[in-house]
């Protein structure tokens, strides 16, 4: 696993939660 990966993860990590919290908060 590289960098690069786990990098890529962890964006896509932050959105899916970001997203999960405004979507708990809205509703």
């Amino acid at each position: 696993m590289s960098c690069e990966c786990v990098a890529q993860f962890g964006s896509v990590y932050q959105l899916c939660m970001t997203l999960f919290n405004i979507s708990v908060w809205s509703s």
